[in-house]
């Protein structure tokens, strides 16, 4: 979720300055250098989704019987809406966290980008970047507890409310 902060104007403004004469950096720079946040982002989440549905679907076949390689090839063409051609490469080799502990979990990134995104976007941005008390609410309610309670209680009391996907969604189409 800290990532947030370093798309915010008034956060960059704070250290984005020239290295020679402290000028601060230009107001069109700036923004030209928050667009960029956006570039690629829908092949970012395509690819995010192929990799968590790749790995479900590896981990709930229960014979076990496919190849992996066509498995993967396909997946990636069919959600990631490219053709990545059929190199005789064994690409989901790179993807060492599908075979570990993560076996099955791999959707877990995006879920954690979407309570990221509705943490920021319903307490911080709405509240104030820096106001003190959002801060330490986001403390005492999420840092803190860490796991020794259930997300879901640490995320309701910091919210006010079960989290939703309101603000991923919205982040999506700027």
């Amino acid at each position: 979720m800290m990532e947030y902060w370093a798309w915010e104007p008034e956060f960059l403004r704070r250290f984005s300055k020239h290295y020679k004469t402290g000028e601060p950096i230009p107001e069109n720079k700036l923004y030209a250098l928050i667009d960029t946040r956006w570039d690629e982002l829908g092949t970012d989440k395509l690819g995010q989704v192929f990799l968590g549905l790749f790995d479900m679907t590896i981990h709930n076949t229960a014979d076990g019987n496919y190849k992996v390689d066509e498995l993967y090839n396909r997946m990636q063409n069919d959600i990631v809406l490219s053709n990545f051609g059929d190199a005789k490469v064994f690409k989901v080799a790179t993807r060492e966290h599908l075979m570990s502990a993560y076996a099955g979990t791999y959707y877990a990134y995006l879920w954690a980008e979407t309570i990221s995104a509705d943490m920021f976007m319903s307490r911080f941005k709405k509240d104030g970047i820096d106001n003190p008390k959002t801060g330490m609410d986001f403390r005492r309610e999420i840092l803190c507890p860490g796991g020794s309670r259930e997300a879901m209680v640490s995320l309701k009391r910091f919210l006010g409310r079960k989290p939703n996907s309101e603000a991923f969604i919205n982040m999506l189409t700027p």
